[in-house]
């Protein structure tokens, strides 16, 4: 049985074969053309009804146009998830700054500045994740301003050192070259092309910005651990330009981060953004991977570039502050987690 709609397909199909037979016993009519325009005319029928049918179509506002009010909603949609992955992304990168500048507004900045928590850390230090068992050297070297810089990592040291994406460059201690023997590591800058000098564990970071993260054990005292020797090997480090006189280094300084109230959080507002694009017009374009980049692109950060975000990319920037630190919990796994009874015997 015929629906209305097929009937009126196969009307219209008869209409045009007729008129095409008219068309044809008319003199001086040309029937390649009317062919030709059949053929046209049947093709469109088949074009108009698949298009009804298909399910993009009718998925894309029922094949006709979206209203204002809908394109507006689709838009702050696309901007605020795109804002909630940049910031989920650009994390890593904010968490080291926030570390920086907490720590550089307490205790001073420069290569030759290496706070150390030499009685343990607490609560005191709004610090992500630190633990109270091991002491805790943390230093912040800008190799733009200094070009590539030496460290020596003392024998023992648990570390790292990381581009400020938290890329890892190296393993310091038993896990890196040196073997917990200690040695000197060379830090060279991203544009860095000259001869590398041997004698050094040498490695380019990405960033300028560069992130040394010590941690020296605790020894068992009489009365319980013993800060003593753990505070002694991380003293033994010492950081200074390639090439410098030794004479004329300013003198490592190892101020005492416990006790101290210091905040070295990342923003939790709409500054988050602001220091983010600091960042970016200092550091060079593989600062960040290509994708995350695009995702900045999408919500006006671009290297460079004035940061004047449109009213609504600033609400849903603002709003992906708020609401990504609670998604992050789903962010790395989402999988079902076996559960196991209380009362095991």
């Amino acid at each position: 049985m015929l629906t209305h709609e097929d009937q009126g397909h196969e009307d219209k199909t008869m209409r045009n074969k007729t008129m095409m037979e008219k068309a044809m016993k008319t003199k001086g009519v040309n029937t390649n053309w009317i062919i030709i325009v059949f053929l046209l005319c049947s093709f469109g029928l088949s074009v108009e009804s698949f298009a009804a049918e298909s399910p993009l179509v009718k998925q894309m506002y029922d094949g006709g146009w979206p209203s204002a009010k809908e394109l507006k909603t689709v838009h702050e949609q696309f901007l605020l998830q795109r804002a909630v992955q940049s910031y989920m992304m650009t994390l890593p990168t904010l968490n080291v700054i926030g570390l920086r500048d907490g720590s550089e507004a307490e205790f001073g900045a420069g290569y030759n500045v290496l706070p150390i928590w030499k009685d343990r850390m607490d609560s005191r230090a709004l610090v992500p994740t630190p633990n109270a068992d091991v002491i805790y050297s943390m230093s912040y070297l800008d190799l733009k301003e200094t070009g590539p810089l030496v460290v020596y990592a003392p024998p023992k040291v648990i570390g790292m050192f990381t581009d400020f994406y938290q890329r890892t460059l190296t393993d310091v201690g038993a896990a890196g070259p040196d073997r917990a023997r200690g040695g000197l590591y060379l830090l060279l800058p991203p544009d860095h092309e000259g001869p590398v000098p041997g004698g050094y564990f040498a490695f380019k970071s990405k960033t300028y910005n560069v992130f040394l993260f010590f941690r020296t054990v605790l020894a068992q005292g009489k009365d319980g651990p013993d800060t003593k020797v753990a505070v002694q090997t991380a003293e033994r480090t010492r950081i200074y330009p390639l090439g410098s006189n030794e004479g004329k280094r300013p003198k490592m300084q190892f101020p005492n981060g416990s006790g101290k109230r210091v905040n070295m959080m990342y923003p939790t507002d709409f500054s988050y953004w602001e220091k983010l694009k600091k960042y970016i017009d200092y550091e060079p374009v593989g600062a960040f991977p290509m994708e995350v980049r695009g995702m900045l692109a999408s919500l006006g950060i671009v290297k460079g570039q004035p940061f004047k975000p449109s009213p609504a990319a600033k609400t849903a920037m603002t709003a992906a502050v708020e609401l990504a630190p609670k998604m992050m919990p789903y962010y790395e796994d989402t999988a079902p987690r076996p559960t196991f009874p209380l009362n095991q015997s």
